[in-house]
């Protein structure tokens, strides 16, 4: 699936930056680190179980609605 291989080449080069980053971009650049990978996660899960993800956002949707109201 062409997301998730961006989500990864991010990733790779949110990591590759990391290691020549000054010390007042490495906390900014760990939290992209950690956002990449935890939309890598989602991603590889949707595509495991395409239903299951699709009835979560249909879940999220009508929690979101409910709350409008």
């Amino acid at each position: 699936d062409w997301v998730l291989q961006d989500l990864q080449d991010q990733l790779a080069e949110a990591e590759r930056e990391l290691l020549r980053a000054d010390p007042a971009q490495r906390l900014r650049i760990e939290q992209d680190i950690r956002d990449l990978r935890q939309r890598a996660a989602d991603q590889e899960r949707l595509l495991a179980d395409p239903e299951a993800a699709a009835w979560r956002t249909k879940e999220r949707i009508a929690a979101g609605l409910e709350q409008q109201r």
